[in-house]
């Protein structure tokens, strides 16, 4: 495939979004004919190489530090035996009492971001000042008026037409119904992203908070359209010229009658082309104004999660925007709290990741600079004869669980860690405690006929781990291995280390503990629906919500069913991290019926979660607040106190305020 075109996220030495628009310049001119950069996201970008063979000139390049192919993030919905027929957010809540007093999500607006939306029938009329007008229908129920949908996945091909669609992908649909039947009146704004490109998310989220957002994608779709009208206008002038002078002679000899017919022809090829065109720009001027649409939305959930590629514990350029903009700043003058535009919430869901994640101190306490995964002072489980191999066990949807990872399971295995730096000993472009991950097979598990410790091993990472984030005191470096399991088998995890000799007398100087936070996943999206492997020796809860729910002021979902507290019942992660904040923040009923498909996962507890944002915006109660309002307790489901709602004023609907 060396000479097709192919997407790959390239990982610079500097951050462009930090540096000078001189800088981005450089990025873009860096890249010229050879690829173009589609978007960036800090020192990640996503480029679109013409020929797959341009991948040395990118190595090549001083401004890179690393190519790989794009991560794609996990959306934590999955289809389920059903249908539901106990699933209630709004009874079981609470509120649909507040819906009889008005409280319906009417003059608000919601942002629902995810990779697809099965079941969305669009019907486009034309409206005054020429705007388009869409009517949308989702699984057979239609959507309030004003609602809209918004593909941003056309602005990666010059014909702007949408990518394929992803059958395997049931979030978007569950996680917009959910939020419907929170907030049965609200706008519903259905936002179509790639999920291989975080980078779309993050400037969904700059254009809510107001931002003038025109993507590097975007601008050269503009930049096509320029030429490419300027080019028919040039041809316009010569076909007719053309026909003109070849209809002046209507003789009926064959040189003049060839010379019309060929003018003929060549008016209705150009006809066809101009045709074509005025589609593509029309195209290009729905997406612009849908963008626009965005604006002033009162409730944005994203169903996308990213459990390894960027960094965690809110340091991604995403979780560290909705940190910044999806809070209520301090004001001191009240007069200025009024006319300041009311901030949006973020509603993220837990990722999908108990069990596979493991983090914690980095022990080496015989010194073999091997990493124990249990302390000395815990007790090994049955069979494990070793601290320092982390066995794999998978998981499938039903439930039914072993210790054997199925043949043709595709793994991927990531360690990522933060190191504390000294600018003035330590030489910083490169991590001082480099990582390595090495997976092992063991040969009999039972030990029939070889030892049951007996290994072997059959993958492991190579070269020098990426560096996701460079700061002047730290770093954060992230190390990768995938493998593809071509029998069962029973695997294990070891992570070894080694400090430079160079910087081995530096290091001891800078006496910093690091935290590593191993992660396995499986990639591929319909083998993640059958199933999920996870730690079998050794394990953490508390260190999985993924990006951006690590993000402070993002109101993370996390599972309920029947209003208890399941958080096993779809493998919904937990927090802390770095930050020290405890996820999810809240938990609502987690199942949906889409259509004759039920649904499950923190994905739908989110949707819910949207709504209720949106219900209680004209009440002047941020979700965030609702511990200290109404004195719901962190991390607990959702139900409003009924002696709250009787204190609210019935809300009049819109057409009497």
């Amino acid at each position: 495939k060396a000479e097709q075109p192919l997407v790959v996220e390239v990982i610079l030495e500097i951050d462009p979004s930090e540096a000078s628009a001189a800088s981005r310049r450089l990025v873009a001119a860096e890249f010229s004919g050879v690829a173009f950069v589609e978007g960036l996201a800090g020192r990640v970008a996503t480029v679109r190489l013409t020929k797959a063979s341009y991948m040395n000139k990118l190595n090549d390049s001083p401004l890179v530090r690393h190519v790989r192919l794009p991560r794609a993030a996990v959306e934590t919905a999955r289809p389920i035996a059903g249908p539901i027929t106990d699933a209630d957010f709004v009874k079981q809540s609470n509120l649909g009492q507040l819906h009889a007093m008005g409280f319906n999500g009417e003059g608000t607006k919601i942002v629902v971001v995810a990779s697809e939306f099965n079941g969305l029938s669009v019907k486009t009329t034309k409206a005054i000042k020429s705007l388009d007008q869409q009517e949308l229908t989702l699984a057979g129920k239609a959507l309030p008026a004003g609602s809209r949908f918004l593909d941003l996945t056309t602005e990666f091909n010059s014909s702007l037409l949408p990518t394929v669609n992803d059958a395997n992908r049931v979030a978007g649909a569950a996680t917009a119904l959910a939020a419907h039947a929170a907030a049965p009146k609200a706008k519903l704004i259905l936002v179509r992203v790639d999920p291989n490109r975080l980078h779309q998310v993050l400037s969904v989220a700059k254009l809510v908070s107001g931002d003038e957002v025109s993507t590097p994608a975007l601008f050269k779709r503009n930049e096509e359209l320029t030429v490419r009208t300027i080019t028919l206008e040039a041809r316009s002038r010569i076909v007719t010229n053309e026909v003109q002078l070849a209809y002046a002679n209507l003789s009926d000899e064959e040189a003049p009658r060839k010379r019309r017919e060929n003018a003929s022809a060549a008016l209705k090829q150009y006809k066809t082309e101009e045709a074509n065109h005025q589609a593509v720009v029309s195209r290009y001027l729905q997406l612009r104004e849908g963008l626009e649409v965005l604006r002033g939305a009162n409730v944005v959930v994203n169903t996308l999660t990213w459990n390894t590629g960027y960094a965690c514990d809110a340091q991604s350029d995403l979780s560290k925007l909705i940190n910044d903009r999806y809070t209520t700043g301090f004001q001191t003058s009240s007069i200025r709290v009024a006319k300041v535009a009311p901030v949006p919430t973020w509603v993220q869901p837990a990722s999908q990741s108990i069990g596979q994640v493991w983090t914690g101190a980095y022990l080496d306490t015989d010194g073999t600079s091997v990493m124990e995964f249990i302390g000395a002072d815990q007790v090994l489980p049955a069979k494990r004869w070793t601290r320092e191999l982390n066995f794999l066990q998978y998981k499938a949807a039903n439930g039914k669980q072993t210790g054997v990872v199925p043949a043709g399971t595709q793994l991927r295995i990531t360690v990522q860690w933060r190191e504390a730096h000294n600018p003035d000993v330590v030489l910083t472009t490169e991590p001082v405690q480099e990582i390595q991950l090495r997976l092992f097979r063991q040969v009999d598990p039972d030990g029939k006929t070889y030892r049951s410790d007996e290994l072997v091993e059959v993958a492991r990472s190579v070269g020098v781990p990426v560096r996701l984030e460079a700061t002047a005191g730290s770093g954060v470096y992230e190390q990768t291995v995938e493998f593809t399991t071509t029998v069962d088998s029973v695997l294990a995890l070891r992570l070894e280390s080694g400090i430079s000799p160079q910087l081995a007398a530096k290091a001891q100087r800078l006496n910093a503990e690091i935290r590593p936070r191993v992660v396995v996943e499986i990639p591929e999206p319909a083998q993640a629906l059958k199933g999920t492997v996870t730690w079998e020796t050794a394990s953490t809860q508390r260190s999985g919500v993924g990006i951006p729910a690590d993000a402070a002021v993002a109101l993370t979902a996390g599972v309920a069913v029947n209003n208890e507290a399941k958080p096993d019942a779809t493998l919904t992660g937990a927090g802390p991290g770095l930050t020290l904040s405890a996820k999810p923040d809240l938990l609502a009923e987690s199942r949906i019926n889409v259509g004759n498909t039920a649904v499950s996962g923190s994905a739908v507890s989110a949707g819910h979660l949207a709504g209720l944002a949106a219900i209680l915006k004209p009440a002047d109660v941020r979700v965030t607040d609702l511990i200290r309002t109404m004195g719901v307790k962190p991390g607990s489901v959702v139900v409003l106190p009924v002696e709250w709602i009787k204190s609210l004023s019935p809300r009049r609907p819109e057409t009497e305020r």
